[in-house]
């Protein structure tokens, strides 16, 4: 992972694949996550803004949308 800023990258990764999942996933119930998972949303976009984190010259974001489609079956 490529990212500019100094952050602890498993949790940078962790918390992009279970937001992923979360909206893939349980879009349908996003009224009962959005608020608990608020403050990690945020310092996710902090992190996002200011470090620019990418896999394998692809987004993070893009990449963890990418991993969770084709890996997680709920």
């Amino acid at each position: 992972m490529e990212i500019d800023i100094k952050v602890d990258r498993f949790l940078l990764l962790s918390t992009a694949i279970l937001l992923k999942i979360l909206e893939i996933h349980f879009s349908a119930e996003r009224q009962t996550w959005a608020g608990p998972i608020r403050k990690s949303k945020n310092w996710l976009t902090d992190v996002i803004h200011e470090g620019k984190p990418s896999i394998y010259g692809k987004d993070l974001m893009a990449w963890a949308e990418k991993f969770v489609g084709d890996n997680v079956w709920i």
